[in-house]
């Protein structure tokens, strides 16, 4: 009967008017009310039962295809975690321990500690990115023996000039 399928119509609109709602950031949103404004169209303007169905079937299968917030939450969760183990790994391969004299080694390991910390409390690539080059900074502070080899030739250098340079008495 009319009244049968009027009232099976009207009871489906507002089944596809509450299908998903909040479930989707701002641009799917708009997507999904523009699915719902047309499946609503349409039912207004078909002939049968079946044909409502179909509508209601495409719709929501239209509205099942959009990203949700929560999907998108989650590939960027994805992204952030791949990035901040990217970022550990790089400042545990960053300058080899052989490098340093064994009081430097511990200070590279703090600034690593301290480097890694960081990325793990970062919220963002941009923060991450901060923090390695902080981290990186003060890995790149502590003196490698080469550094400090040279800046203890520098000192004896120093003192023995001193030494060699300050006239003294000699008795005999």
């Amino acid at each position: 009967t009319a009244d049968g399928f009027g009232s099976y119509a009207g009871a489906v609109i507002p089944e596809i008017e509450s299908y998903k709602v909040g479930l989707f950031r701002e641009a799917e949103e708009a997507q999904r009310a523009e699915i719902v404004a047309t499946a609503k169209a349409s039912i207004n303007d078909t002939l049968s039962e079946e044909e409502v169905k179909n509508v209601v079937a495409q719709a929501k299968a239209a509205i099942d295809a959009l990203k949700t917030a929560g999907q998108y939450a989650d590939e960027e969760n994805a992204a952030l975690l791949a990035a901040k183990n990217n970022a550990i790994a790089e400042l545990e391969g960053y300058k080899a321990d052989g490098v340093y004299f064994e009081e430097q080694v511990a200070e590279r390991l703090a600034a690593i500690k301290v480097g890694k910390e960081a990325v793990a409390n970062a919220v963002s690539e941009e923060t991450i990115a901060a923090a390695v080059a902080n981290a990186k900074a003060a890995i790149d502070s502590v003196q490698t023996k080469a550094e400090v080899v040279a800046a203890a030739k520098a000192s004896w250098h120093s003192v023995l000039t001193l030494i060699l340079d300050t006239p003294r008495e000699i008795a005999f």
